[in-house]
């Protein structure tokens, strides 16, 4: 699942990574880079919808919200194969 969810974010990052590389500081760059390669860490995927947010929120200077479908999905296949308080965890 983590691994999935690795790839999302990344296709995610790859659309925005032309409009919103050049705007970076070299530590959010190098953040989004390692989101954009897969090589984030856990910790850092936790985080990388709310910062490509923010992100998106200073390049256009206006709020941003993220509209998330099916969120509830992970967490209910987990509950049904036995694996859902490690998945709660993330």
């Amino acid at each position: 699942m983590l691994s999935s969810f690795r790839d999302l974010v990344s296709v995610l990052y790859a659309k925005w990574e032309d409009c919103l590389l050049q705007s970076l500081k070299l530590p959010e760059r190098t953040y989004f880079e390692s989101i954009r390669n897969k090589t984030a860490t856990e910790e850092d995927l936790t985080r990388s919808l709310y910062n490509l947010s923010c992100f998106l929120a200073e390049k256009f200077g206006q709020e941003v919200i993220v509209l998330i479908d099916e969120y509830e999905a992970p967490n209910n296949r987990a509950y049904d194969h036995g694996y859902f308080k490690e998945v709660r965890s993330l």
